[in-house]
């Protein structure tokens, strides 16, 4: 009885894992950074500001202020002003640039504003990452805002452009695009910018369903693989509902209230459904060798569901509907070739 019980807390623990993963999944992005929605030259030094106005004709107070000697290499904090009117286009000795209304992106004209061409631009399939990252809810979208354009003693010209939350992009005299974002402290730094791709980070939600996903396969295969009557019948009930739970909890990937409480409970119910399956499978008469190519069909799950959102958080998939249905396919997949496989060896 001793080694029975030994096996069914070890079983318990090992299903603790999947269970943390859920609840660290759940842990939303850190505040965003002060946004920066503003900039113009003056006098012969770049300013960029966090207040903003939403039209040149609608100026408001400036909340914080930096100031650039240099070209926009660095930037030093200065006082506040008592109004800003924001410039969504700049030209200088025939060279103009405009941000490109509802987008990270800003055109060029090299003709005095006859003809533009793209000049710097964040793919818009990649700007729903950045939203994650940024927090944009207090930013209303994520877009290039304001512009401004300073001539440089060598005769060439830099470009600075205000991106909200995004923060600041320069192109200095050699055309080299850098980012600059607001720290913790304040300051306006290159070294404080957000990488655009993020290998692995912000799927927390989608990290959620591929662990529950593989957790409902796990239930499945001990399902399948039992051939005790009264264990299958057990199994067989937790399979249903974890069936339901995993349905339900695909709610927890949408904005909806209603259907994001509706995917925790369903995910709550799904993990809680799993463990209670390891402890049957831990207490019948299943056998290591059954239990291993149940957990090995559900990792395989887990794997398929996630491995298309990783890899559009890495940059390597574009689209994160093309991952969204890359991961449903990759899910069923990986969860008909694992449960038929289980099955098939227990009938064998």
């Amino acid at each position: 009885m001793s080694g029975v019980l030994r096996r069914f807390f070890r079983l318990r623990l090992a299903a603790l894992a999947p269970l943390a993963v859920i609840a660290l999944a759940g842990c939303g992005p850190s505040a965003p950074p002060e946004a920066v929605n503003s900039v113009e030259e003056r006098d012969g030094t770049l300013i960029a500001f966090a207040g903003y106005g939403a039209y040149p004709s609608d100026p408001r107070p400036a909340e914080d202020g930096w100031v650039s000697h240099d070209g926009g290499r660095t930037w030093t904090a200065t006082v506040s002003e008592p109004e800003v009117v924001v410039h969504t286009s700049a030209c200088v000795s025939g060279y103009c640039y405009r941000v490109v209304p509802g987008r990270l992106a800003v055109e060029q004209s090299a003709d005095g504003g006859s003809t533009f061409r793209p000049a710097w631009s964040i793919p818009p399939e990649r700007v729903e990452l950045l939203e994650r990252a940024l927090d944009t809810a207090r930013d209303e979208s994520l877009r290039s805002r304001a512009v401004a354009v300073q001539k440089r003693p060598s005769g060439r010209h830099v470009v600075a452009v205000a991106n909200g939350s995004y923060g600041l992009t320069v192109r200095d005299e050699t055309g080299v695009w850098r980012r600059y974002t607001v720290d913790g402290d304040g300051e306006l730094r290159e070294s404080a910018a957000m990488p655009s791709i993020q290998p692995g980070e912000l799927i927390g939600q989608e990290s959620a369903a591929a662990v529950l996903a593989g957790l409902w396969a796990l239930t499945v295969g001990f399902f399948l693989a039992a051939a005790d009557r009264r264990a299958r019948k057990t199994l067989g009930v937790l399979a249903g509902i974890g069936t339901a739970g995993a349905v339900f909890s695909l709610g927890i990937l949408t904005d909806e209230p209603l259907l994001a409480l509706l995917g925790v409970l369903g995910t709550l119910t799904g993990a809680v459904v799993a463990l209670v399956a390891w402890a049957v499978a831990a207490t019948s008469k299943l056998g290591g060798p059954a239990i291993t190519r149940a957990v090995s069909s559900g990792l395989a799950v887990s794997i398929a569901v996630l491995a298309p959102f990783w890899l559009w958080s890495a940059g390597w998939l574009a689209s994160y509907g093309g991952a969204a249905v890359a991961a449903v396919v990759l899910g069923l997949a990986a969860a008909v070739t694992g449960l038929t496989y289980v099955r098939r060896r227990r009938a064998g």
